[in-house]
């Protein structure tokens, strides 16, 4: 628990640093990923078929990313990204599946999800998405059940989400399987 203390508090002395950082004439920083839509689709990332730090993997996080902006002073706007590769069979009956956990007061503004085929189709999930109704706590689920995954597929994740209040979820470090690129950005 004190590790979390210890990270929120990072966290905001950052998120406090940014705009004295932006008034002495550093750069300020541009938007990591597109609002709408997926980060473009690398080359490596279709021909992957095994992790070189991982082998016999069934499948591998190649970006989860998450981007917080202040949209006004106590409104926090989040946009969550998830891509991952299903590398073995295993990995499609494991990973074809997804599930987003909010805690608090947030609201889902937008989901958007689709699989990426091996030859490059592109097959929206939105019919997959869905979102169990709460039994008076807290939590949110998020569900996906990407349609037509298999061995070689890509499934892209959009979320974008909305809080009244300073509050940053925790972010996963290590996932059940391995993970390519991880960022956070404020």
């Amino acid at each position: 628990m004190k590790f979390r203390n210890v990270l929120a508090a990072c966290v905001l002395a950052a998120v406090a640093a940014v705009p004295v950082a932006s008034a002495k004439g550093n750069p300020k920083p541009g938007k990591l990923y597109p609002f709408d839509g997926y980060p473009e689709l690398a080359s490596w990332e279709r021909t992957l078929t095994k992790v070189p730090f991982a082998e016999g993997a069934p499948a591998v996080v190649l970006l989860e990313a998450e981007q917080n902006r202040w949209e006004e002073v106590n409104r926090i706007r989040t946009d969550y990204f998830r891509r991952v590769k299903l590398l073995t069979d295993g990995g499609v009956a494991d990973y074809a599946d997804f599930s987003y956990e909010l805690l608090g007061s947030w609201r889902v503004k937008k989901v958007s999800a689709r699989t990426v085929l091996p030859d490059g189709t592109e097959v929206d999930a939105g019919e997959g998405v869905f979102r169990p109704k709460s039994s008076g706590n807290d939590l949110q689920v998020v569900k996906i059940a990407f349609p037509r995954a298999e061995k070689g597929a890509i499934l892209d994740l959009h979320i974008t989400t909305e809080i009244d209040s300073p509050f940053v979820p925790p972010w996963i470090i290590q996932q059940a399987i391995p993970v390519m690129k991880s960022e956070f950005v404020m």
